[in-house]
C-alpha cells in the first residue's frame, strides 16, 4: 500500500515538473513541421525545416533530456541512493538509450542526399570515335530526390528518435517505480518479521504461564494447545514473509544489476508525510506520461510518411558528369 500511493504522488510530481515546458516545446515543433508543409510548396523552405528539425533532434542532448526527474523520495536517502543505483545501471534503461542515440544518428542521415556513384569503364576493344580509339570512361554521378522528399524522409526519422525518447524516459519511469515497490515491500515484510517475533516472544511466555497452571491444578490443558496452535501459526506467518522477502530481495537486486543472491540489509521505514492529489495536476500529469507522447510522435510520423509516399511519385533527378581517355587516331586522315 506504501508503495502504490507514492508512486501516485511520484507521477503527480515527474508530470507537473515537465508538463509546462514539454507542451510548449512540442507546440512549437508542430508549428514548424505540420502547419509549414501545409501551408506552403515544396521546396528550398521545406528542406530548411528539415535541417532544423534534424538537427534539433540529433544535436547534443538538451539538459532537460539528460537530467534525470525528480523522483519523490520524503527524505528517504536510501531509496533515492537505490533509485540513483538502478538508473545508472538497469540494463533494461540502458538498452534504451541505446536504441534513443541511434534513432538520433540516423536522423541525419535520412535527411542526407544519397551516396554518390562513381563508376569506371574499361573497354576491352577500344570502340572509334571521331578523335580516336576510346579507352576508358570515367563518370560520377549524385542522385537527387525530388524537391520535398528529403525533408520529410528527415521528419519521419526525427519522429522515429523522438518516440524512442519518450520510450527511454517511460522505461526510466518504470524502473523507478518497481524500485519504490520492491523497498516499500522490504520495509513492510522487515517490520512485519519484526511484529512476529515480538507475537511469538508473548505466546512462548504465556504457554509458560498456562503449562504453571495446569501443572498446578488452576488451568486447563486445552489452553496449552490452543497457545501452541497460535505459536505453529505464528512460526508458518513468518516463514511465509521469509520467502515473500527472498522475492523483493531478488527483484531488487535484478533492478540493480546485483546477483540475485545478494544480501540486503533491513528497511526501516520512517514516518510517510500526508500527500494531497491535485486532480487536475494528475489530469495533467497523464497527459503528459511518455507512453501518450510516444503515442503522439508515432502519429506524427505516420502523418509524414503518408505525405513521403504521395510525393513518391513525383521524380528524382541525377546530376553527373563523365571523362573518357581517348587516343590518338592513327590512320592517315
Amino acid at each position: 500500500m506504501l508503495g502504490g500511493s507514492n508512486g501516485g504522488a511520484d507521477a503527480a510530481e515527474t508530470g507537473a515538473s515537465r508538463d509546462g515546458a514539454g507542451i510548449a516545446d512540442r507546440a512549437a515543433v508542430s508549428g514548424r513541421t505540420v502547419g509549414g508543409d501545409q501551408a506552403h510548396r515544396p521546396g528550398l523552405e521545406d528542406e530548411q525545416r528539415a535541417v532544423q528539425e534534424v538537427a534539433r533532434v540529433s544535436g547534443p542532448p538538451s539538459e532537460a533530456a539528460e537530467t534525470a526527474p525528480a523522483y519523490a523520495t520524503h527524505g528517504d536517502a536510501r531509496l533515492a541512493a537505490l533509485i540513483a543505483e538502478a538508473l545508472d545501471r538497469n540494463p533494461r534503461i540502458r538498452e534504451a538509450h541505446a536504441l534513443w542515440q541511434a534513432s538520433r544518428h540516423r536522423a541525419p542521415q535520412a535527411a542526407a542526399l544519397p551516396d554518390p556513384v562513381l563508376a569506371v569503364t574499361q573497354h576491352a576493344r577500344f570502340p572509334q570515335t571521331r578523335v580516336g580509339p576510346q579507352t576508358t570512361v570515367l563518370s560520377v554521378t549524385q542522385p537527387v530526390p525530388g524537391f520535398g522528399k528529403r525533408a520529410l524522409r528527415g521528419q519521419v526519422a526525427a519522429k522515429a528518435a523522438e518516440v524512442r525518447a519518450e520510450l527511454h524516459r517511460a522505461q526510466r519511469a518504470e524502473v523507478v517505480r518497481l524500485v519504490k515497490r520492491a523497498y516499500y515491500d522490504l520495509g513492510y515484510v522487515d517490520r512485519a518479521l519484526a511484529i512476529s517475533r515480538e507475537e511469538e516472544e508473548l505466546l512462548r511466555h504465556s504457554e509458560v504461564l498456562a503449562r504453571s497452571r495446569y501443572a498446578q491444578g488452576f488451568g486447563q490443558q486445552a489452553d496449552v494447545l490452543r497457545l501452541q496452535a497460535e505459536i505453529t501459526r505464528a512460526l508458518n506467518r513468518r516463514e511465509d514473509l521469509r520467502r515473500r522477502r527472498v522475492d523483493a530481495e531478488a527483484m531488487l537486486n535484478a533492478l540493480l544489476d546485483r546477483d540475485a543472491a545478494a544480501p540486503i540489509r533491513p528497511v526501516a521505514l520512517g514516518a510517510r508525510p500526508a500527500t494531497a492529489i491535485d486532480g487536475d495536476a494528475l489530469a495533467a500529469s497523464g497527459r503528459a506520461r511518455p507512453e501518450v507522447q510516444a503515442a503522439q510522435r508515432r502519429i506524427e510520423g505516420a502523418e509524414r510518411e503518408m505525405e513521403l509516399a504521395r510525393r513518391q511519385r513525383r521524380p528524382d533527378f541525377s546530376v553527373g558528369v563523365s571523362w573518357g581517355h581517348v587516343l590518338g587516331r592513327r590512320d592517315p586522315a
